[in-house]
């Protein structure tokens, strides 16, 4: 799965200058007055138009089964806790076709999670806290206080705005955070459940970094540290039972900065909803749809590109977009991309090699072919000694006459060279696909185990043949131990064709 940040969850400005961190400023953003500043009305009408532009951006509506109908719900729910004041927003949800993890929302009141984000959550209060984490920033107008805020600076270094920004929007992620764990526990939702999902996040994040074919994440610049965003959101949660069973709306902490207290006092019996939230995702797209680039276990797929290739043993991928990397053992890489020109590219693909790979590297074999029509070559050159020893083996394959694509493995000093043939086998199982055959490729998805017997994790999680490391996957996802025992009866997300 790939991914932006660990759970972007901001509001966009009213300008609609929306990044991939949630938020952005404009640079030419003028000093606002009172009555310049956006009313929810204004708000509300910026957002309507900006929504096509927002579903076209992010992968569109997700519109399998009643996902989308099921998180509507559960926004509608927490919107009606809020008793507080006046809510002057009309609030829409929508579920993205996106494999990526987010959710971010419009100042009037459009709010956007992905698929992605959804198959880490793991009961119904988990969606509750996204949800009224987001429409958080929209009822506490938080875009058009972080507009006002750039404005009104003055002209300073870059870092010095910067850093004063990162302070401001960070002091906004907790103030959601806190007022989200109060919304969900007025709308009867376990209000530990923000500081649970903040840990799923993490601990998904983690896998997806290493097995997951997830890009670089940029330096996330708005949001706290997980870690420290689950010790706040877990203080007000505590607060909150403590109020409760005080019979009190009051917590120990007190209202959050004057917005929102807890209603109907008394002893409270938390929902969760993991069976309504198990039964809601059941079958949901997992990860990326092949025309985007799917892996399943070793094999990587493009319907879009149309090829296919299987990496060596020992090797899983970790890395996606315009290149695909892979690691392997003791050090070993791969990295795959592809290279087009208007011109024709040249037919000697042993002599491509020589021009495109610089002078450092001297080849001390070379072999060339064609296989089915299709041009290729590969090289191996070995590293001297004193930049680490091992070898760079090359492949290069001709599929069109303007498009070349291309294999680089790093193999350390170590590897035996029955382990280097194994290697060589990933270039030699490129291969094209046709229109037809590419129209049977399908997505994975996540489907829904129910126990038989008490059961090892590591049990189901062979069952699972479809990703690489499929414990921590399963483990990660269902936020268990990877030593933990599944009882009988117990259900669990599993990732399946």
């Amino acid at each position: 799965m790939s991914r932006l940040v660990p759970w972007t969850l901001a509001a966009a400005l009213f300008t609609g200058l929306v990044t991939a961190n949630g938020l952005a400023v404009a640079e030419d953003a003028r000093p606002l007055v009172a009555s310049q500043e956006p009313t929810p009305e204004m708000e509300a009408i910026g957002a309507a138009a900006q929504h096509p532009a927002m579903l076209a951006r992010f992968g569109g509506e997700y519109r399998d089964g009643n996902i989308g109908a099921y998180v509507t719900a559960v926004g509608d729910r927490v919107v009606r806790s809020i008793t507080s004041y006046e809510v002057a927003y009309q609030f829409h949800f929508y579920v993205l076709d996106n494999s990526e993890v987010f959710a971010f929302a419009l100042p009037g009141g459009y709010v956007y999670v992905s698929r992605a984000l959804l198959a880490v959550a793991n009961d119904e209060s988990e969606v509750a806290a996204v949800l009224a984490h987001e429409i958080s920033h929209v009822i506490l107008r938080h875009g058009a206080r972080r507009s006002q805020f750039a404005a009104e600076r003055p002209a300073t270094g870059r870092s010095e705005a910067a850093a004063a920004m990162h302070a401001f929007t960070t002091e906004q992620e907790f103030e959601a955070d806190a007022v989200g764990v109060r919304l969900i526990a007025a709308a009867g939702y376990d209000p530990t459940a923000q500081a649970r999902f903040l840990n799923a996040i993490e601990a998904e994040g983690n896998v997806a970094a290493a097995y997951g074919m997830a890009p670089p994440a940029p330096r996330d610049t708005t949001h706290p540290d997980i870690p420290d965003r689950v010790a706040a959101a877990s203080r007000v949660a505590r607060s909150v039972v403590i109020g409760y069973q005080r019979g009190s709306s009051d917590s120990t902490d007190g209202p959050v900065a004057g917005y929102l207290t807890v209603a109907a006092p008394g002893p409270q019996p938390w929902f969760t909803g993991r069976t309504e939230f198990l039964n809601a995702i059941d079958g949901m797209i997992f990860g990326r749809r092949p025309a985007e680039g799917m892996v399943q276990g070793a094999r990587f797929v493009d319907t879009t590109g149309r090829y296919t290739f299987d990496l060596p043993p020992g090797f899983h991928f970790t890395r996606s977009g315009r290149t695909i990397v892979a690691e392997g053992p003791d050090g070993a890489g791969m990295r795959f991309d592809g290279q087009t020109t208007q011109k024709p590219q040249p037919t000697d693909m042993a002599d491509y090699l020589r021009r495109n790979t610089g002078s450092e590297l001297k080849f001390e074999a070379v072999w060339s072919g064609a296989s089915d029509g299709v041009l290729f070559a590969k090289a191996r050159a070995r590293m001297k000694p004193e930049q680490g020893g091992g070898s760079i083996l090359l492949a290069a394959i001709r599929v069109t006459d303007n498009t070349v694509f291309r294999f680089q493995f790093f193999v350390p000093e170590s590897m035996s060279e029955a382990m280097i043939e194994e290697v060589w086998g990933t270039p030699q199982s490129f291969r094209r696909i046709s229109a037809d055959e590419a129209k049977n490729w399908q997505p994975l998805r996540l489907r829904v185990y129910t126990a038989d017997e008490a059961t090892p994790l590591e049990a189901v999680a062979a069952q699972m043949r479809v990703v690489d490391h499929p414990l921590a996957w399963l483990a990660a996802l269902n936020q268990v131990s990877p030593h933990h025992t599944v009882a009988n009866g117990e259900r669990l997300k599993v990732i399946a064709p």
